[in-house]
């Protein structure tokens, strides 16, 4: 497989492209959803930049931590320091460091448009997140990166060589594993979106169906550079209180709609 597509005469990395149409679908549907006319487009494409900007920050500082070799290429005098700031930035990310961040992101942006319906905006971020996820998964599939492990069964795919995975061997898909657990989580928020608005349900729900997915791939990952502790990734220890915050809000949710009724 090709780690980059040929594209007007240039070659484009396949994982920036498919992030680059992730952020488009994203805006697409911030667009014309019509299931939270609460929110205009200009607050939930602020919302999405106030997600975006503290994911970024979030997933980089993660990663960092797991990998803590890249963040002391900083300190060494014998790289060129713009070099290291380059290598230091342009070095991998960690999804769920991302969740955290753009949590606190959407906080920021709720702290400043008070009269926003925190458990709707957190709804049609569930959503927005799912459809940007899809996509960025596949551009993962296309650099290599956040392969699985070496296996020999018939679910196992080969890279070629200059991507990220090792290549010459079959690995699992693990993001295709990824990308189809997104779809179904996008698949199940967007039909509940339309059936039930229920305040919070769906980031509820999101948090549960995500950290258990997550928590499952992560014994089928290859790559070593997630961190380990007692023998689970940093992403597997991170799920588990995402899923318990998951089950808390959907406990919120429900008792504020009893309320309401």
């Amino acid at each position: 497989m090709r780690m980059f597509i040929e594209l007007f005469g240039r070659e484009i990395t396949g994982y920036g492209l498919f992030t680059a149409v992730g952020f488009t679908m994203v805006i697409i549907y911030l667009r014309f959803q019509r299931y939270y006319k609460e929110i205009d487009f200009d607050a939930s494409i602020i919302a999405f930049v106030s997600a975006l900007v503290g994911g970024g920050i979030g997933a980089k500082v993660l990663y960092w931590f797991t990998e803590p070799k890249v963040f002391l290429i900083l300190f060494n005098p014998n790289i060129e320091f713009l070099k290291r700031l380059e290598y230091l930035f342009a070095s991998g990310f960690v999804f769920i460091g991302g969740l955290i961040g753009a949590g606190i992101g959407i906080y920021v942006f709720l702290k400043i448009y008070k009269k926003m319906n925190a458990l709707l905006v957190l709804d049609l971020f569930a959503i927005s997140l799912t459809i940007l996820h899809i996509f960025g998964r596949m551009g993962c599939f296309m650099a290599g990166c956040c392969y699985g492990k070496e296996t020999t069964s018939w679910l196992g795919i080969t890279f070629t060589e200059g991507g990220i995975a090792p290549y010459g061997v079959k690995l699992f898909p693990t993001q295709l594993f990824s990308v189809g657990g997104n779809i179904l989580i996008f698949i199940i928020l967007i039909s509940l979106s339309q059936k039930n608005k229920i305040p919070g349900k769906l980031i509820g729900l999101y948090l549960t169906m995500y950290s258990t997915g997550r928590f499952l791939l992560e014994f089928f990952r290859g790559d070593q550079f997630r961190g380990f502790f007692l023998g689970f990734s940093t992403s597997q220890w991170l799920s588990i209180p995402l899923f318990i915050l998951g089950l808390m809000t959907l406990y919120i949710s429900a008792r504020i709609n009893l309320k309401n009724e």
